[in-house]
């Protein structure tokens, strides 16, 4: 599709008010993982590493500067492809081998025991909940992270995936599935939209 025809398509789609004043990244990535997100998996890895730390050590509990430091290391392992690495390997000493700020955000053995402990619900009651509901362990966070990018931005009939422009349709999947969004023509992706 060239140019022209993509400034003939209708434009729907924009950012909302929440949205458009955005400037940084810090403020970008809390629109979508939000307050009342990191409150709760602070809430659920706290709970869960004072009931599962052996008794030799002492679990200092994580607040919201370290989870969102914790968070920061997941993005810049994935956006260094290096989440198959060995997690000992990115906080070595070797120049050669390791990525110095790593180490400068936080040691090897926290993040490793944060990551350990991490939770998205309560693990208590999961078990009950997971008869009614396969999603139940992140329930919660799935449905505010996608309430959160319905808040953030409003799109439109028209989907652009991979320079593709797609037309895409709404089809009911019956109660047990919900509604999918199916883009059309040329690809198979399919995603969930409720």
């Amino acid at each position: 599709m060239n140019s022209t025809t993509l400034q003939n398509l209708p434009r729907k789609c924009s950012l909302t008010e929440q949205s458009e004043h955005i400037e940084t990244e810090d403020e970008c990535f809390h629109l979508f993982i939000n307050e009342e997100m990191i409150d709760d998996l602070i809430l659920w890895a706290n709970k869960k590493a004072s009931e599962s730390m052996p008794s030799n050590k002492k679990w200092k509990p994580v607040d919201r500067i370290e989870m969102d430091a914790f968070f920061g290391l997941l993005l810049l392992i994935g956006r260094f492809r290096e989440s198959r690495e060995c997690q000992s390997d990115l906080w070595k000493d070797n120049d050669a081998l390791s990525t110095r700020f790593y180490a400068a955000v936080m040691s090897r053995d926290r993040f490793t025991d944060i990551l350990r402990y991490i939770r998205f619900d309560d693990t208590a009651t999961c078990e009950a909940r997971k008869t009614d509901d396969k999603l139940a362990p992140i329930r919660h966070v799935t449905d505010t992270f996608i309430k959160n990018c319905k808040s953030c931005y409003n799109a439109s009939d028209i989907g652009c995936v991979d320079e593709c422009t797609c037309q895409v349709s709404l089809e009911n999947m019956g109660s047990k599935y919900g509604r999918y969004a199916i883009l059309k023509p040329s690809t198979a992706v399919t995603w969930r939209y409720t």
